[in-house]
This record gives C-alpha cells, sequence and structure tokens, in this order.
C-alpha cells in the first residue's frame, strides 16, 4: 500500500503522476522511500518539520492579519522534483530572460533607449509604467547588472510546458525559504534527500556576495556591501536578516547610513565606515525623501546623488519596475530578438493589453473566462479570477477595466499543474507555481530550483503566502555521475569584514542583555523568596514577596496596577504579566524583539534558543503553572536563562557585539545585587540573631553567591564580612566590583581614544571607589547612602553609554 493509493489528479498535469496513474520517473526514488512510512511517521515527520521552523523563527508578516503579523512559514513535507535535463532547459531559458531585461533596462536608463526609438516597444506605454523613473536616468550599473536579482515566476500549463507568469526586478522575495526548507528536509527526510542525488543550493549567499561586490564603483578597493532594511516590521525581514547573516554583510536601517560628500557612510561605534554597494530592500519611491517621497522615514537622504555620482552601487537599480509592470512584461519575448537576435526559449502567457480598445471589449466580453491583474501590484493583491468570480465582482472589474484600461492587463487562465501536498486528510492535489531565483554580475547564474510555492486552500489557484499559500522544497536531481565533478560554480570574492558594530545594533545587544539578566534575576529572587517563605508566618508571605518587587526596582508599577499585595498577585505581575515591562514573560519578549531586529549579528544558535526560550514562556498557561508549581517554573526560566546565555558565550565571537551585549549584562547583574543589600539591610542588621541569619542566607542564595561566600568564609555569617563579598569579592562573577571591572573591560575594547570619554571616566571612578572602599567604616556609618550612590551611578553610567556610541 503506498502514500498515494487513493490520491486523485483531478485531470490536471500533475508533477508526481503521469496522466495512466504511474509514478513518473524521477520522483520513484523518493516515493519508493515514502511508501515504507505510515500515516503515523509521516505526521510525525510533519510536526518535526513544523517545529524546526518554529524553534527557527521562519517566519513571514501578514498585515492586518487578526491572529497577529508574526506568522511561521508553511512548508509542505512532499517536495518538488525536477529531472536533470528539464531543468537545464529551464535554466537556459531563465538567463536568456534575464540577460534580455538588463539590456532593455540599461538601453532604458543608461543607454539611448533605442528599443523605444525603433518602435518595437512602445514608448508611451514604457513612460507610463507605475516602475518607470525618469530621476534614475543616467545612474550607473556596472556590467549593465540593473537586475542583480531577479525572481521569474514560472508555471507549467495543461500541457506541462513551462511558462513565464511574471518578473520580479525590483525585490523578489523568498530566497531564504528555499535555504531553509531545504535544510529542514535534509533533516526530516534525510535518506530519501541523500539517494536522490540533489544539486545544492546552500552556495546561494556566495553567489550573490559575488554578484554585489562585482557591480562595486571601480574605485572601491575591498568593497563594503551592506543590505537595507526597512526594519523587522517589513514582511520579508527573516529574508533580510538571514541573508546579511549568511553573506556576512551588515544590516543596515535608513537611521544608520548618511551621505556626506556624495558618498554613503554608516554610523558605526567606531566612527563613520564608506558603503560601496547597497542591497536594497525598500521600494523606489521610499529609497530617497530628497528625491521622492519627502514624508519618508525608511530611506537616505542624498543617495540618488550619490549613486549618480558613481560613489555607490544600488542593487536592484533604481527604475527596474518599468520592466516587472505586467503590461511592458508582454513585451519580454521581442526584448530577447531585439537585444539578443535570439527567439525566447520560454513563452509568456497569452496577455491582452487593455489600453487597445478592441482588446478591451473583447476581454469584457469574455471576463467570465479570464485572469485580470493590476500591472504594478504584487502578492497576489487586487487580481480577478473570472471562473471563480461572482456576478457583482464581474461587474466592479469591468468598471474598473473600462476606467482605467492601462492599469490592468488580461491572461488566460492558465491551469496550474499539480502536485501531491499533505492535508489533514492526507496527500490531494494542490496547484503549485515556481519561482527561480537568478543572480547577475559578471555573469548570470541561477540558484538550481527555486521556491515552489503551493496554494493550500483547496481549488485555489493563488500561491502567495500572504494569500495563505505555503512552499515546497524543489530539488533538481544532478545529471549522471555529477557527484564525482569538481565544483567549480562558487568563487569566492568577498573580502575581509572589518569588525564594527553599528551604533543601533550595539545600543539592541546593550539592552538584550540588560533584559536577559533581568528575567534572570527575577527568577532567582522569586525562587529563593518562596523559599523562604515556607519557613515564615503565612501573615510574613506577602511581605517576603514585596520586598522582591522592591529588589526588582518594580513597586510604582505593582501599585500603579491597583492589584492586592497578596502573594499569587505578586507573583504572577513579576512573572506573567504582560502589561509589566519588568515581568520575566516581558522581558524575555523584549530580548528577543531586540535580537530579532539584528539577527544576523548574533549566531543562529543564540536566536534559536532564544526564540524557543520566548515561546515556551508565550504560552497561555503560564500563570498556571505557577500557581500549581512556582519551583518549576522558577527553574524553567532560570535554565532558559542560562541556555540563552551559554550560547551567547559559546558561540558568538568574543567581538565589539558581544562585550555590548556583555556590558548590559553586568550593569543590570551589579544594580541588582546592590538593590539586594539596599532593601534588605534593615533586617540583616535589626539584632534579630535568628531571622538576620536566614536572611543574610537569602541575600546570598539570591545573588547566586552562598557557596561561594562558604568557600572564603567557611560556617561564619558575619554581615560586614557578607556585604565585603557582595561588593568587593574581584573574582565572584555576580558581586559589584566584579561587575564594574567587567564593564570597563567591556568599554576598554570597543572605545577609541576620541569616542566614550565620559562614560570611560564614570565606570572607571566607579569601579576605584568600590576596589578601595573601607567597607567595614561603611557598614558602620552609612552603607544605605553608599548603596544608593552605586546604583545611582551605574544607571547613569548606562545613559551616558548611550548617549556616546549608541545615539548617531
Amino acid at each position: 500500500m503506498g502514500v498515494l493509493d487513493g490520491y486523485d489528479t483531478g485531470g490536471f498535469f500533475d508533477e508526481v503522476l503521469t496522466g495512466s496513474g504511474e509514478i513518473r520517473p524521477h520522483y520513484r526514488a523518493l516515493f519508493e522511500r515514502l511508501d515504507q512510512f505510515g500515516p503515523e511517521e509521516l505526521n510525525r515527520r510533519q510536526r518535526l518539520k513544523d517545529a524546526i521552523f518554529h524553534t527557527q523563527g521562519i517566519t513571514f508578516t501578514v498585515y492586518g492579519d487578526e491572529q497577529g503579523t508574526e506568522r511561521t512559514f508553511p512548508l509542505d513535507l512532499l517536495p518538488r522534483v525536477i529531472p536533470a535535463d528539464e531543468w537545464a532547459q529551464l535554466e537556459r531559458g531563465l538567463v536568456q530572460r534575464v540577460q534580455a531585461l538588463n539590456a532593455f533596462l540599461d538601453d532604458l536608463y543608461a543607454g539611448e533607449q533605442a528599443i523605444l526609438n525603433d518602435g518595437v516597444v512602445p514608448r508611451p506605454l514604457v513612460e507610463s509604467a507605475e516602475g518607470y523613473l525618469p530621476e534614475a536616468i543616467g545612474v550607473p550599473a556596472p556590467h549593465q547588472a540593473r537586475c542583480v536579482i531577479s525572481g521569474i515566476d514560472v508555471v507549467r500549463d495543461d500541457q506541462g510546458r513551462y511558462v513565464v507568469l511574471e518578473d520580479n526586478l525590483r525585490n523578489p522575495s523568498g530566497v531564504s525559504y528555499v535555504l531553509e526548507n531545504r535544510s529542514a528536509l535534509t533533516r526530516v527526510l534525510p535518506v530519501a534527500f541523500h539517494q536522490s542525488a540533489v544539486e545544492p543550493v546552500s552556495h546561494y549567499p556566495h553567489l550573490l556576495l559575488d554578484a554585489l561586490v562585482s557591480v562595486a564603483p571601480g574605485n572601491a578597493l575591498n568593497p563594503r556591501v551592506v543590505l537595507l532594511t526597512p526594519g523587522r516590521f517589513n514582511s520579508a525581514y527573516f529574508e533580510h536578516a538571514f541573508l546579511a547573516r549568511q553573506m556576512g554583510i551588515e544590516l543596515v536601517e535608513a537611521s544608520d547610513l548618511v551621505v556626506i560628500d556624495r558618498s554613503v557612510r554608516m554610523r558605526t561605534t567606531r566612527g563613520l565606515r564608506r558603503v560601496d554597494v547597497i542591497y536594497r530592500r525598500i521600494d523606489d519611491e521610499y529609497l530617497d525623501p530628497k528625491v521622492f517621497r519627502p514624508d519618508s522615514l525608511l530611506g537616505v537622504p542624498g543617495l540618488v546623488e550619490a549613486a549618480r555620482a558613481g560613489n555607490v552601487t544600488v542593487c536592484n537599480a533604481l527604475g527596474n519596475g518599468a520592466a516587472d509592470d505586467k503590461a511592458v512584461y508582454a513585451y519580454v519575448p521581442e526584448m530577447i530578438r531585439y537585444y539578443l537576435g535570439e527567439d525566447p526559449l520560454l513563452a509568456n502567457v497569452d496577455t491582452y493589453l487593455l489600453d487597445d480598445p478592441d482588446k478591451l471589449k473583447m476581454v469584457l466580453s469574455r471576463l467570465e473566462a479570464l485572469v485580470v491583474k493590476p500591472v504594478a501590484a504584487s502578492g497576489g493583491y487586487g487580481m480577478l479570477i473570472g471562473p471563480a468570480a461572482s456576478e457583482s465582482e464581474l461587474i466592479d472589474f469591468a468598471a474598473k477595466l473600462q476606467a482605467d484600461p492601462r492599469g490592468y492587463i488580461a491572461q488566460e487562465v492558465v491551469s496550474l499543474s499539480r502536485a501531491p501536498t499533505l492535508v489533514e486528510e492526507g496527500f490531494a492535489g494542490r496547484h503549485i507555481d515556481l519561482r527561480p531565483f537568478i543572480v547577475a554580475g559578471e555573469d548570470v547564474k541561477v540558484l538550481p530550483g527555486g521556491l515552489t510555492r503551493v496554494a493550500l486552500r483547496r481549488g485555489s489557484l493563488v500561491v502567495n503566502s500572504s494569500q495563505g499559500g505555503g512552499s515546497k522544497d524543489t530539488w533538481v536531481l544532478m545529471e549522471d555521475n555529477a557527484r564525482d565533478e569538481p565544483e567549480s560554480k562558487v568563487s569566492f570574492k568577498g573580502g575581509r569584514r572589518s569588525e564594527v558594530v553599528l551604533a543601533r545594533v550595539a545600543a539592541d545587544l546593550f539592552w538584550a542583555g540588560r533584559y536577559l539578566e533581568r528575567a534572570d534575576n527575577t527568577a532567582r529572587v522569586l525562587d529563593v523568596a518562596y523559599h523562604s517563605v515556607l519557613e515564615e508566618r503565612p501573615d510574613m508571605v506577602s511581605e517576603r514577596l514585596r520586598e522582591a518587587v522592591e529588589v526588582l526596582s518594580l513597586t510604582r508599577e505593582f501599585e500603579e496596577e491597583g492589584r492586592p499585595p497578596e502573594a499569587d498577585a505578586i507573583a504572577s505581575f513579576l512573572v506573567a504579566d504582560d502589561s509589566n515591562p519588568g515581568s520575566v514573560r516581558s522581558a524575555v519578549a523584549t530580548a528577543r524583539e531586540n535580537i530579532r531586529s539584528i539577527q544576523d549579528q548574533v549566531s543562529r544558535e543564540l536566536w534559536e534558543s532564544l526564540n524557543s526560550f520566548h515561546w515556551s514562556l508565550a504560552e497561555a498557561g503560564l500563570g498556571d503553572s505557577m500557581r500549581r508549581d512556582p519551583f518549576e517554573v522558577f527553574s524553567r526560566i532560570r535554565r532558559g536563562c542560562q541556555t540563552v546565555i551559554g550560547s551567547i558565550d559559546d558561540t558568538m565571537s568574543h567581538n565589539d557585539g558581544w562585550r555590548f551585549l556583555t556590558t548590559g549584562r553586568a550593569v543590570e547583574r551589579a544594580i541588582v545585587t546592590a538593590k539586594l543589600l539596599q532593601v534588605y539591610m534593615p533586617q540583616l542588621v535589626s539584632g534579630d540573631r535568628q531571622m538576620a541569619f536566614h536572611q543574610w542566607v537569602g541575600v546570598l542564595r539570591s545573588a547566586g553567591a552562598f557557596q561561594e561566600y562558604q568557600k572564603v568564609f567557611q560556617a561564619s555569617l558575619d554581615p560586614t564580612d557578607a556585604v565585603e563579598f557582595l561588593l568587593q569579592a574581584d573574582e565572584f562573577p555576580r558581586s559589584v566590583l566584579c561587575c564594574v571591572a567587567r564593564c570597563e573591560s567591556m568599554l576598554s575594547g570597543v572605545r577609541t581614544p576620541g569616542t566614550a570619554i565620559e562614560s570611560w571616566r564614570q565606570i572607571g571612578r566607579l569601579r576605584a571607589e568600590l576596589e578601595f572602599a573601607d567597607i567595614r567604616s561603611i557598614v558602620t556609618v552609612d552603607l544605605a547612602g553608599f548603596l544608593t550612590d552605586v546604583i545611582e551611578q551605574l544607571e547613569q553610567f548606562a545613559v551616558t553609554l548611550g548617549d556616546e556610541l549608541f545615539v548617531s
């Protein structure tokens, strides 16, 4: 019995089964393996795949969705398989198409517009395209590579022919999911993957970086490439961070860049650094507020002038939208003949331009049988699929076409091929397309396969993730004996990256460190407080927990919420309350957002451990778990914190980024240790020796210091010794002096002689005060005042550090 028993092709061209119901030869090895699985094993592997994506935070954003903006990207368990000979033909057609499109765009913006002058492509059509930018005329593009990254959407019709549905030449997205899909499927179906001899895709970041470096201005030595993102709320932000990390380049936002003397610089904690190539993931209209939208906060003032001067290359080039306008798309076959002197290897879908009155009349008479698309839209938005449309939708669209015929095209409905897709009831046919990714620099290369998108809704032809679509891993099979051939597809041109940290990134790392330490400290303090109250009178339980609130500097926030000063309310407030920015759940969520916005700067292991920790705390039942078994929750939090902190120390390079993160942790830790002494000191010197003993043990345990203290002072618990240990033990990592010395050491590693002058002076002075303080005298005279001064100096140091290094 096979996994496809009972599967119905529905009369469509099926990628897996022939018309007679036989499995196609290139799928046989895969299904020989899958047929060994029962339904339970298939579902188990499906869950494993989902868990991988959830842990790694492989997401996309859906704007305005009630379920939240961050959604795990759907990946089907069954890959799409393409045989080597079939792929070779498709690859040649894609290379040909991109070469012609690059030639057209370079002719349009840097050449003589010969194709328009010769009437091959109508000038009015191009100049009326929404993506046409007169401002881009004269802006150079090395190697004529205006489309450094292209995503060409390809479908198979009812005859199994590949045809081009549309060209994506501005900011094509989805390649990160190609690489992540492959990573997940090789873990979920390792034997099937190995037996199938599949072309690799992991080299894509090297292909892309090589292409980006190759288009740098000619005067650039060891070119610096950056990726410009709108920020973490953009729908494709996961991809931006993924590609920046994989290429080893900076992920920058507009505030990180400045144009000086028609050259682009990025703001770092060590001063300004020149930028030579910008891989932008921002639309043209937002890219430069001096030239386009003056209200844009996403762009860099003066960027177009710098590009025109040849001092920076913007990829993809300005104005590429003129070529992926869906009306201009209809002329790509003529571009191929005009520039390359060749017949197109890949056909277009039959397309009707509606500014021709006869075509418009014909389309209106057949609207229920056609697909209509806005010429400048993407993502599946604004379409009409005639056969699935209601009468009112047809009437509305007819009015739109008559009012704005240039704004739409019509196409014949393509019976998209289908592939078996694992749904709740088993394998069912779902329509698919394919977006291969083509990289153009000195030459043109195609990533084997691409993103196979799946219309997960039954009967739907819309494959976009924003419209409920998912994806499949795409396996291009190697040619016979290809595994024995030497790998020559990738060259490595990128130079050594200089170790600098963006000012914005430094701030995120510093605060991520503070929030992680805050979560760990909260769990420690609460754990000790809960154990302490087991030996207290019942009426003292709330009092002890109120002290924990004070240690964590959250007394005002708790009182403002108006909650009863009871144990459960206090514990919930400190652990699970989303409205409390200092709760464990909020602190971890904030640290995750800090790291999520700078994923390119941290190791994958750190991101995955923090992402998993966040989701484990985000569960709705955390409050119930607190009431049922608070000690288990505290242990879970501390384990999660230690896992993340271990990832920081073991998998991050100990560079400037690590130093800022470590500084944030040290500042927060020192403050809490000082606050412990400040809050509990009145009881510790109350004269009640038994109470004082238990309180001292609690304070030392809250600071993680009890065992280390005993090693030094054995069974003695003299208050002055304990204070001295917590303040001045230079080798105990939670003592205030050790934390302050750590801050001084970290700052020494990141500052230059002309930077961080005041923060350097502040932390050095505090370290000296602590190191040489006479603790026995201070305990006798005014320990409370001394501690208050230490805490204030630490907070002031954090503020000054931010003013000097984080704000540009």
